[in-house]
């Protein structure tokens, strides 16, 4: 079994990254070198060993939360990962199942389940795009909300265009607005 518990990264000059996280990342970025079925073979050997000891793995499993393959056989390890540590890069991994019964458990994450929603967007979050209108500005809610296309997606949208031209009338803007108001 594999323990990750070590302390073992790959560094460049713009970021730092665990083997594991580096390893998974080549296996996504360096497609030539190895054909697809073999990547998806190694990258759920991989995710299987680390879910073996998910306390001592917590932090590599959040870490390429984005790229664990949808494999049935992991959803209920995943799930109870997500109740016991409130996870949401793993939050994100259980919603790419798209399991009805999840909606409650992304519900109860509240603001921190934009990611999540963006990948299983149900009409029953849609509430929580409205009650979260302040969030704006938060890229994981512009992509969340992105996913709906209807009229009260559409409503939401014109809210925000009206509350960034409302900052740029009223110069209560911060450094980043231009940048910002382009989303």
């Amino acid at each position: 079994t594999l323990v990750a518990n070590d302390s073992m990264y790959y560094e460049d000059e713009t970021s730092s990254r665990s083997l594991v996280g580096f390893y998974f990342e080549c296996l996504s970025y360096y497609r030539e070198v190895l054909k697809r079925e073999r990547q998806d073979e190694i990258k759920s050997e991989l995710t299987t060993v680390l879910l073996e000891n998910p306390s001592g793995n917590l932090k590599y499993l959040n870490e390429i939360s984005s790229q664990i393959p949808t494999n049935i056989s992991y959803y209920k390890k995943i799930k109870d990962l997500v109740i016991s540590t409130r996870s949401e890069a793993l939050l994100f991994t259980l919603a790419k199942y798209q399991n009805k019964e999840d909606i409650e458990l992304i519900k109860s994450f509240k603001e921190d389940a934009f990611d999540a929603i963006r990948k299983f967007p149900d009409e029953s979050f849609f509430y929580l795009l409205e009650e979260y209108l302040n969030s704006y500005d938060d890229l994981f809610y512009q992509f969340a909300l992105s996913e709906y296309c209807s009229e009260k997606s559409g409503d939401l949208i014109s809210k925000i265009i009206d509350f960034k031209l409302e900052k740029l009338k009223n110069g209560s803007c911060d450094e980043h607005f231009c940048l910002k108001s382009l989303y």
